[in-house]
């Protein structure tokens, strides 16, 4: 009998403990009511929405907590203790005419860390369904990720979708980012081969506010914008070129009062901006497509003057090229494009840091300058595309996101390219290489411009890429698109 209590202890011992630590396996999260901005009374919704919620994302080791009201004087962080949660849902429905917008957080409590930032807008309440499944779908894409053994090594960043633009006539073949009329929220600037147009993104519609044709002979090889003269508003700086004359000029805008207004032009010179914060220029050579150094443009005395000529390593020039810190050591280095679509980092001293294995960019806007070159031969060159040198606030990690275009020839042919499809992905720097931390879809067709700006101005930045795709018997009819994700 003794023992047979003894075994009973023992059971009894080993249930508890098995109990204990399947309680400590599980995993609480708190549904936060949403806030519903509305005309019309929707708040019934929130029932409906914690149900999706948990049917989604409930399991043995999930449990989810509605929350029925909230105390605005205790903090998301303070209502999650006190419930024991180690996650929380909070979010926003907005329903404006026939735009309804879906903002959501998941966020960890116990870290005080927000994992996931979701945006999803569409024209018909009935839409709000899909936008939380998606949200849900995102949710526990993390929760897989954060139940795997070294799953902080293993996981890729989630990018949220947020808006894609009506199908634009043609080719968008440049972007930029930046507040351009000074009411401190930015536009965004976009451009075919002749024409720039000044836009607003908000509530889900693009708006057109204003349109200039720099030069309708010429077509638009560069635009970039940044405040450099120092008054609030950007200025854009476009650089064009003319096939026929061989001839480069360069146009520099600023808005004043209700549109833009040419400030300055330059001929024979291109112009970029380097991080948004420097006008870096290089000329155009009589015998060469690129001539001489890089140098800086500073604004004194109520114009651009040329400044110091920048160190940079042979065989760079204005548009392959930025600087950063992308091994996080503290030190500035040049990342460039070489001509054959290969990566390369380089120190200071011109010594080689790192050289890519594989092909990125893949530019198809041609600079093209036949009466300049020697023996009848052509001088040509590819623009490369941007490359952004971002910060990731919650690791505090420079990070490289940087374009891919399919060539379906394979770079085999020097003039002839064509795209079938292109991504953008975001790499990191673990002491050995570079590993991938989040790519976007692949995306049938061409990426022929990107940037990393808050284009909505919701306070974070957003990746916007235009997407070119052809159609027609003989594909000789272009239309474009503009996509934006979220970005942490």
């Amino acid at each position: 009998m003794k023992k047979l209590l003894q075994s009973f202890s023992i059971f009894f011992v080993i249930f508890f403990l098995w109990l204990n630590t399947v309680k400590a396996d599980e995993r609480t999260i708190l549904v936060f009511p949403f806030t519903i901005n509305s005309e019309f009374d929707l708040s019934f919704m929130n029932k409906s929405i914690f149900d999706m919620f948990e049917s989604r994302l409930s399991s043995e080791f999930i449990k989810l907590i509605a929350l029925d009201s909230v105390n605005t004087n205790e903090s998301i962080l303070q209502v999650a203790s006190e419930k024991s949660a180690h996650f929380a849902i909070i979010g926003t429905i907005t329903a404006l005419g026939n735009t309804i917008s879906t903002d959501g957080k998941f966020i960890d409590t116990v870290n005080n860390k927000v994992l996931l930032r979701f945006n999803k807008i569409g024209s018909d309440k009935g839409e709000i369904i899909s936008h939380i499944d998606a949200f849900a779908g995102d949710i526990k894409n993390i929760l897989i990720q954060e139940s795997e053994p070294n799953s902080f090594e293993k996981k890729q960043e989630v990018l949220s979708f947020l808006w894609k633009s009506e199908k634009f006539i043609g080719n968008i073949e440049r972007l930029s980012i930046s507040d351009v009329d000074g009411d401190k929220s930015n536009e965004l600037i976009l451009a075919n081969d002749n024409t720039i147009f000044v836009n607003k993104l908000s509530n889900g519609k693009l708006e057109k506010i204003f349109e200039i044709s720099p030069d309708k002979y010429s077509k638009i090889i560069w635009l970039d914008s940044a405040d450099i003269n120092g008054n609030n508003k950007a200025e854009i700086f476009v650089s064009c070129f003319n096939k026929s004359k061989e001839s480069l000029k360069s146009f520099i805008f600023e808005w004043v009062n209700d549109g833009l207004v040419l400030i300055s032009t330059e001929s024979n010179i291109y112009l970029r901006t380097i991080n948004k914060k420097m006008l870096v220029a290089q000329k155009l050579g009589m015998d060469d497509i690129f001539f001489g150094g890089v140098y800086e443009l500073i604004w004194e005395q109520g114009k651009y003057k040329e400044a110091k000529e920048l160190n940079l390593p042979k065989k760079t020039d204005i548009f392959n090229f930025i600087y950063g810190d992308v091994l996080n050591n503290s030190q500035n280095m040049v990342i460039r494009f070489e001509k054959n679509d290969y990566i390369k980092i380089i120190k200071q001293n011109g010594d080689i840091e790192w050289k890519s294995s594989e092909k990125y960019g893949g530019g198809r806007v041609l600079i093209d300058v036949k009466k300049k070159a020697k023996l009848d031969e052509s001088l040509f060159e590819y623009i490369p595309h941007r490359i952004f040198v971002k910060n990731s606030k919650e690791k505090n990690k420079n990070e490289l996101i940087i374009v891919k275009n399919i060539d379906t020839a394979s770079r085999v042919f020097s003039r002839f390219r064509s795209f079938s499809n292109g991504y953008v992905e975001c790499l990191g720097w673990n002491q050995t290489g570079f590993k991938q931390k989040w790519k976007t879809d692949e995306i049938s067709g061409y990426i022929s411009d990107y940037f990393v700006g808050d284009v909505n101005n919701d306070g974070f930045d957003e990746l916007v890429i235009s997407n070119v795709n052809n159609e027609g018997i003989l594909f000789n009819k272009e239309y474009s698109f503009i996509i934006v994700w979220q970005i942490n």
